[in-house]
């Protein structure tokens, strides 16, 4: 006959049991982190080294110039892979063929999303796909290249910009 043990060594049993499986959970943890650490650290080397060859690039060019002086910016993600200034060659392109009866700002984004494919996946995503095509816009604007006729109201019952290119080739 087997001895039976106490209900004090019973809650023992389990309470060392919840604590084995806390202790392999965060042991699974810390080693996440140290892998992220390590990875930080591979991306802080890479980072350092990327600033020292562009100082050492700007000193050639300019030795005067202190490129400590220079203050740092946190970069914006790109949302698409486009080449610098393809973005606004598109949309110039594209409201030199709309004529003067202008494009809508949706049509734009949709040219834009076929040319160069953006993630479309959240909410946020559409928004910087949106912001993407209307931010040039208004650059265009404010330079005089680009009138903004007035709006269309969408299927959806919104209203959406249409734009029109003004400018002198």
């Amino acid at each position: 006959m087997s001895r039976r043990l106490s209900n004090a060594v019973l809650r023992l049993i389990a309470e060392r049991s919840y604590a084995a499986g806390d202790l392999a959970k965060v042991e699974q943890e810390a080693a996440l982190r140290e892998a992220e650490v390590r990875a930080a650290r591979k991306t802080l080397k890479a980072a350092r080294a990327k600033v020292a060859k562009i100082d050492a690039e700007i000193l050639a060019l300019e030795p005067g110039l202190t490129p400590e002086a220079i203050a740092a910016r946190r970069r914006t993600l790109r949302t698409h892979d486009a080449p610098h200034g393809a973005i606004v060659a598109a949309l110039v392109a594209a409201l030199k063929d709309a004529g003067p009866e202008g494009i809508t700002t949706d049509a734009l984004r949709d040219m834009l999303l076929d040319k160069f494919p953006m993630d479309q996946s959240t909410w946020k995503l559409r928004r910087q796909a949106l912001t993407t095509v209307s931010q040039p816009l208004r650059v265009l604007a404010a330079k005089g290249a680009v009138a903004r006729l007035p709006d269309e109201v969408a299927k959806s019952g919104r209203k959406v910009g249409r734009w029109a290119w003004i400018a002198d080739d």
